[in-house]
């Protein structure tokens, strides 16, 4: 244990070994390692899919798009844009990896669940909200119950694919954040930070 509290496991498990691991283990190991490894690293795989680039944002990253010499990697542009927008996406959430983790909903395999953590950050007054819908997700809508929330402050809220809205302490105090999400198998950050 005062090894790994020292460490810095930049491949923290074997089960991102497959060319195409699965995004949900990712998720579970982002959900419990953190607690005792707060740096790690992890892979994403080859497919270019944002639930499952965005299943394995961590304090490390380790991508690979050319998994073998059968695979060129930027002869289509448009997998280039991904990438590079997927790597701005990655260096913008990063910093709120050093935030207090919090687990919103249960760190579950079951593919029908919804899974969501929240990294806070008290000294800046913001953080951010990870929200995965899994693929076999009945569920079109959850209220999130957020940690270290100030009831009498105003919050003001980022997604990460554009769009914002403003919700009271108070609220998020009493009911938590309210999402609805009517698409499976989706991967959702909302940034929140203190409304001045």
């Amino acid at each position: 244990m005062e090894t790994a509290k020292r460490s810095f496991p930049l491949w923290r498990s074997d089960a991102q070994c497959p060319a195409d691991p699965t995004p949900e283990i990712a998720q579970l190991h982002n959900m419990n390692f953190s607690l005792w490894l707060p740096y790690t690293g992890t892979g994403c795989g080859r497919l270019y899919d944002t639930y499952r680039m965005r299943s394995a944002y961590a304090t490390g990253l380790s991508t690979n798009y050319a998994y073998s010499d059968t695979e060129h990697f930027g002869s289509d542009m448009a997998q280039v844009q991904w990438f590079r927008d997927r790597c701005k996406e990655f260096l913008r959430v990063r910093p709120y990896f050093d935030g207090d983790l919090y687990h919103l909903t249960a760190p579950v395999k079951d593919n029908t669940a919804w899974c969501a953590v929240q990294w806070n950050r008290p000294e800046s007054q913001d953080g951010m909200v990870q929200v995965f819908k899994r693929a076999e997700s009945l569920y079109t809508e959850a209220y999130l119950p957020l940690r270290r929330i100030d009831s009498t402050k105003t919050y003001r809220f980022t997604d990460i694919d554009g769009g914002a809205f403003t919700v009271s302490g108070a609220e998020l105090a009493e009911c938590g954040l309210h999402l609805t999400i009517p698409e499976h198998r989706v991967a959702k950050i909302y940034f929140y930070r203190v409304d001045k």
